[in-house]
């Protein structure tokens, strides 16, 4: 008998194939009470392949949706570049967001308002206690590269002279 292993892998076959609806009856096939992951896969396949609206209404389902849930939610949002849903989704859905989950946030910020996105960069770890990664200062970086208001390299050595506590400490 398939376990839920072989579910996952088989509704990714099909979401690297363009079929969601191959992978909307692989998951109503599964024969016990879906897990969180099959779940999550299911939301990845409608965010990818349909729509995050769908998505979202397959989390109202759920009784216990996990980060990666929303990683993937908020993931089909960002597709769209709906910042005002992903944040709204972050301040009233997501019960302990991650900085892997604010970074979305993040992307969307540095690309519409790179000064915004420093901001909200700096006061990551005081409002969701939260320590910025890479990824976060290349979301604010890329946004001022893009706007073309500061060059990147004078930018990288502001922040960081700025915000030596975000470094990591190389003792």
């Amino acid at each position: 008998r398939p376990n839920t292993e072989t579910y996952k892998i088989l509704m990714d076959v099909y979401v690297q194939r363009g079929n969601l609806e191959k992978v909307q009856e692989i998951f109503e096939e599964f024969p016990d009470e879906p897990t969180v992951e099959l779940y999550n896969k299911l939301i990845q396949a409608h965010g990818k392949l349909g729509s995050a609206e769908r998505a979202l209404d397959i989390v109202k389902g759920m009784n216990a949706p996990n980060t990666k849930t929303w990683l993937q939610v908020l993931r089909a949002f960002a597709v769209r570049k709906d910042l005002e849903t992903v944040q709204s989704l972050i301040r009233e859905r997501v019960p302990e967001p991650t900085i892997d989950i604010l970074n979305i946030e993040l992307s969307l910020l540095g690309t519409r308002d790179p000064r915004r996105a420093e901001k909200y960069l700096y006061n990551l770890r005081q409002e969701y206690n939260v320590v910025p990664d890479a990824e976060s200062f290349y979301h604010v970086m890329n946004g001022y590269r893009r706007s073309n208001k500061s060059t990147p390299t004078f930018k990288m050595e502001q922040l960081l002279s700025l915000h030596p506590d975000v470094i990591p400490d190389r003792t």
